[in-house]
């Protein structure tokens, strides 16, 4: 069901750019920042490189799994959006030790990889072509 005038403060409107400031300023953080941090606290650049291989890796295979073995709801988003949050929040209890630190990386790509096609169905679905790109 489409709604066809949305005020640009209402509810869905809302919350989706709430969903994607938070989800935009994630990916900043973790993509700008986080290989420094890594580097700091006395990564290789290889052990940086394999951790940010682990994220994009599940985002790619994840699809396959959902298409055959789950189906993708609003309980399954949600579940992914608390997956996102317990992994950012386990990055700073595993940042010095790196095969936890990529097991995190792996369960926060695969967390990631669930929640943005939700919501981006979500906004299209909801809000239309024609305003999508002003929500996100």
């Amino acid at each position: 069901m489409r709604i066809k005038s949305l005020n640009p403060f209402g509810t869905i409107a809302l919350q989706l750019g709430g969903f994607y400031f938070f989800y935009f300023a994630m990916v900043g953080v973790y993509i700008i920042f986080m290989p420094k941090v890594l580097k700091d606290v006395g990564y290789s650049a290889v052990d940086i490189g394999m951790i940010y291989t682990a994220a994009p890796l599940m985002r790619f295979f994840l699809p396959f799994v959902f298409k055959h073995f789950v189906e993708l709801n609003r309980r399954v988003f949600v579940l992914s959006l608390f997956a996102t949050l317990f992994t950012t929040l386990l990055f700073f209890l595993t940042i010095n030790n790196f095969w936890a630190f990529l097991f995190v990386n792996l369960l926060y790509g695969g967390a990631m990889g669930a929640a943005l096609p939700f919501a981006e169905t979500i906004a299209l679905e909801r809000i239309g072509k024609e305003r999508y790109g002003k929500i996100r």
